[in-house]
Order: C-alpha cells, then structure tokens, then sequence
C-alpha cells in the first residue's frame, strides 16, 4: 500500500507533463508533420496551402509559383491558406474548419454559416474602407459533397461532406461564373 501512492503520483507527474515515453515534451510539441507530398493531400485540414501546389497553380491557374505569395495560418483549430498573385488583385484561398463531431453538427454549422441575411466585416483595402455587408450564398451547387452552396458576392465556395466544412474563395477572373467553375473543380478534386 505505501507503493501505490507515490507510483501514483509519479504516473500523474508523468502523464501532466509529457514526460513519459523517450522524448522529452520540447521534443514532441517542436515536432512538425511534414506536408504531403503530391496535387491534393488528402489531409487539407493540417496543410491546406499544400491544396494550391507548383503543380496545382500552373495546371488550374496557368501561373508560375514565383508569381504567387502563400500566406498560411492556424487559429485554434481553424487551418487558412491565401495566396495572391503579384501586382494584380487575383486570389485564391482555403478555408478549413476543424472535423465536427457529427455530420448532423456539421449540417447545423452549415445551415448556420450560409443563412441568408448574415452580416460580414469586410476588410479595408487601398481603395476602400472597412465595411459590414450582407452576405449572401445565391446559388446552391449539386455534386460536390452533401451540400454546397456559392457566393458570387464574395467568390466563394462553401462546402459540406459529412462532418468536415470548408471554404474556397476563387478571385482569379473577372468573371463570378468562371471563378465558380474554379472553385467546383479544385473541390471535386480535393474529395477524390
């Protein structure tokens, strides 16, 4: 009985600061994954930039990598990719929310993120100041996952498949059909 106290307490130590196993904590948490290699990664939500690759941005968007600067960032569980062109307004970006916990969570955020009459922030440019709009997904989009819905307001593609959302903005053609017709493909192609 007097054992079991202190193993006890040194699991607890152990399991509270990581020390267990043959790293140290310093060594699991500066440990990165590498990004998959190849078009489209099947795991987009940890790598989302690696959706818009060398490969992908010359075949989709006839334009060389160094042409375009990536910009990627991690809030919480929330995975972004930007990537914009140089000396023009073109851009493209992904979107990623974290795995729900059902399908049906997902469904509700779904119904909830494309209602109509939500109000956005949109950011300050050069030419304009910051203002709120009303958002709004005009058009319902059939055969990519189990719901997609498109915002020729924002360029925007958002796009349900079970329990996982995400969103790709397409601002690379004048045209809101063309960048709509963009968007589908790059999410038909990352679902295969």
């Amino acid at each position: 009985m007097r054992y079991i106290l202190p193993i006890l307490f040194l699991a607890l130590i152990f399991s509270v600061c990581g020390c267990a196993g043959n790293k140290s904590s310093a060594e699991v948490t500066a440990e990165e994954p590498e990004a998959p290699k190849g078009p489209f990664p099947s795991d987009y939500h940890d790598f989302p930039c690696a959706v818009f690759s060398d490969e992908i941005l010359a075949e989709y968007f006839e334009i060389k990598a160094d042409m375009v600067h990536r910009s990627e960032s991690k809030d919480g569980s929330n995975r972004t990719c930007n990537c914009h062109w140089d000396n023009t307004h073109k851009q493209v970006g992904l979107f990623v929310q974290p795995i729900f916990e059902s399908p049906q969570d997902a469904a509700d955020q779904f119904a909830q993120l494309t209602s109509p009459g939500k109000q956005i922030i949109v950011a300050e440019t050069a030419t304009e100041p910051q203002k709120q709009i009303e958002m709004a997904y005009d058009l319902l989009v059939t055969g990519i996952g189990d719901e997609a819905k498109w915002s020729s307001q924002l360029n925007q593609l958002v796009v349900r498949k079970k329990d996982e959302i995400f969103l790709l903005n397409v601002d690379v053609h004048e045209n809101t059909d063309e960048n709509r017709k963009l968007a589908e493909t790059l999410a038909q192609l990352m679902m295969q």
